[in-house]
């Protein structure tokens, strides 16, 4: 797992690489977004970025709308000194898991960074589920985590409650389940 920096700023980069070290955290640090684009490869492995909302050539916001698409499952923080409540908002509704402003209390930051990695970790494994399934198989899925009962997803699906149940039984027997996953396979 690796949190990457993205920030202008040479002093908060420098700061940021101590304090990956002091709490045992892989990270890796970048001057622009540009820089982050040219450098890091889309993978599926878990991780976390703290983005800078300010920054020369592409902004933070820019660069958020860009990974939205080649790399959802690392989650967001943004961490500025230019805190405007409408930028904030923005930044949230388009997936930012939270946004912090400079200076950051380091309990704060680790407390945020560990919820991020844990999210990427989750959304890492069920990508890694869902390619293990047929394509109803994770429409029955996502109809499933949706609560949904195996009448509702038989007739949503327009298939027979028997083919559902085919489906959970093959899901389950496809993907390891964890605790929240086991609830939602239940038969309801």
């Amino acid at each position: 797992m690796t949190v990457f920096v993205v920030d202008d700023d040479l002093q908060i980069r420098k700061a940021m690489s101590r304090w990956f070290v002091l709490n045992n955290l892989k990270g890796e640090c970048y001057s622009s977004a540009e820089a982050f684009l040219s450098q890091v490869k889309p993978n599926f492995l878990p991780g976390c970025i703290i983005l800078d909302l300010r920054m020369e050539g592409m902004s933070g916001l820019e660069l958020q709308r860009c990974l939205k698409e080649r790399m959802p499952h690392w989650p967001i923080i943004f961490l500025s000194g230019h805190g405007q409540v409408h930028i904030a908002v923005e930044a949230v509704k388009q997936g930012a898991m939270d946004f912090l402003e400079k200076p950051v209390n380091n309990c704060s930051l680790l407390k945020v960074v560990t919820d991020a990695l844990e999210r990427s970790k989750c959304l890492v494994s069920l990508a890694e589920d869902r390619a293990k399934l047929t394509g109803r198989e994770c429409e029955t899925l996502d109809l499933l985590m949706f609560g949904f009962s195996s009448k509702d997803i038989a007739s949503e699906l327009d298939i027979s409650v028997k083919t559902v149940e085919y489906h959970r039984y093959n899901i389950k027997s496809k993907i390891e389940l964890g605790s929240y996953k086991r609830s939602v396979l239940a038969v309801r």
